[in-house]
């Protein structure tokens, strides 16, 4: 699934182009992506959104979410990634947010709480080498 991503909207940030990686030979060849660390934290507001949605179709995504989260924490736990790379161009709205989401995600989801304690999602977000 490709996601378009409109900045702006939903703590979607501007990118700035030279954070812009684009996708390597395959089915996503050429396309621009998303930077890990904000996809990593938008992931989490959709999860969160879908959570608390009071509709069904919204809430049924919460499944695949969580899903993703843990394969997106294996990713942050295992390679080197920082937040403060990204600090100065994402949205203060998508930090904090994430400073909250954060804690609730690895309370419903213990079994990934060593991915998120070794990933440094416990507290500060901040992401290290496996």
């Amino acid at each position: 699934m490709i996601n378009i991503l409109v900045p702006w909207i939903r703590n979607i940030p501007d990118v700035p182009t030279d954070r812009i990686t684009y996708g390597a030979p395959g089915e996503w060849q050429g396309l621009p992506l998303m930077p890990f660390i904000p996809s990593l934290l938008l992931r989490l507001q959709d999860w969160t959104d879908h959570l608390h949605a009071k509709t069904l179709d919204l809430c049924d995504k919460r499944h695949t979410d969580a899903r993703d989260m843990t394969k997106l924490l294996e990713i942050a736990v295992c390679q080197v990634y920082s937040l403060d790379e990204d600090r100065t161009w994402l949205l203060a709205s998508l930090i904090e947010g994430a400073e909250h989401r954060i804690p609730e995600y690895l309370t419903i989801h213990p079994f990934t709480s060593y991915n998120g304690r070794r990933s440094g999602l416990g507290g500060q977000p901040s992401w290290s080498r496996c």
